[in-house]
């Protein structure tokens, strides 16, 4: 053993075993805030469970989140809700060792200080990854629209606007062919949405995600009886939808959910510098979405009261 500290060896079945050799930190390009990104992209390379097994399974929250103690490296959140916080720092920092314990307890002194942000309210809540093409709940996106905050916040409401004014050039540019469907007014959320008759418990859904710089349209249902049948219908007629919605689809039945849907690529800049070509796509397919679903589920439906 060199030093006080082994070297690792990474064992392989049928390969020679590899020590590994101590990077230099000196000018290689090592920084803390490598360091930091790394933690954030892969915090399964924490020994979390070593220290406290009930931490594991980590979720990345953000980077630099500030704090009255100062920025916060990164925020992770356990599985059932637990906070965890890390303070990045390089063993060749002189520092690492003196301060970042007290920097750590004055982060979480910040993060566990009670704070009423919003007036206490039930919502209900679902959680939407974009990249599965799950879908939004309208009524939980409403109510929390809807929600009154107990204090102001210019930042929430900054972003309100940008998603109204955004959904309001959509819908005065881009007008629906068929003008029967009911339109709410422009929303300030990441979602415009085209209600079915109530009895569908369906929706269409256009959606920009800027998390991962995507936008889509989605047609969702809940289950039940007449959604559940509508929603079978409508997917034995797959191949005439698809070609008259022209762009590739995705049909998809969960547990909660049965949805149609159409995403897009954007990346970065959806509201500001590709504004136009995001509203250009969505107003288009939004409108094919709407006249190629609408008059099926009402004529589905129709079929539907008449047989009871």
């Amino acid at each position: 053993m060199e030093g006080a500290y082994p070297r690792p060896i990474i064992v392989a079945d049928g390969q020679p075993a590899v020590v590994l050799e101590r990077a230099a930190l000196g000018g290689s390009g090592y920084s803390e805030d490598w360091l930091q990104q790394l933690l954030y992209q892969h915090p399964q390379a924490l020994p979390v469970a070593e220290i406290n097994e009930s931490f594991s399974g980590l979720i990345p929250i953000c980077r630099e989140l500030n704090t009255p103690a100062g920025p916060l490296d990164v925020l992770y959140a356990t599985p059932q809700g637990r906070i965890a916080a890390l303070e990045a720092k390089l063993w060749r920092n002189p520092e690492a060792r003196r301060k970042v314990i007290g920097q750590i307890l004055d982060y979480a002194k910040e993060l566990v200080h009670p704070r009423i942000l919003a007036q206490s309210t039930i919502v209900r809540r679902i959680v939407v990854d974009v990249r599965d093409s799950s879908p939004v709940d309208a009524e939980s996106e409403e109510k929390d629209e809807a929600t009154a905050e107990a204090g102001p916040r210019p930042d929430l409401e900054e972003q309100r606007q940008r998603f109204q004014s955004f959904w309001g050039e959509l819908l005065d540019k881009y007008p629906l062919d068929d003008q029967s469907q009911p339109i709410k007014p422009p929303a300030k959320t990441t979602n415009q949405f085209f209600y079915m008759p109530a009895e569908v418990q369906g929706w269409i859904s256009s959606v920009v995600a800027q998390g991962n710089g995507s936008a889509g349209v989605y047609l969702t249902f809940r289950h039940g009886p007449i959604p559940d049948r509508i929603y079978a219908a409508l997917e034995s007629d797959r191949q005439a939808i698809d070609n008259e919605l022209r762009y590739p689809v995705k049909w998809v039945r969960t547990e909660k959910w049965q949805s149609v849907s159409i995403w897009r690529q954007f990346g970065d800049g959806m509201l500001t510098k590709q504004r136009a070509e995001v509203l250009q796509w969505l107003g288009e397919v939004t409108n094919r979405f709407v006249t190629t679903f609408r008059p099926r589920i009402l004529s589905l439906l129709r079929d539907q009261r008449n047989a009871l």
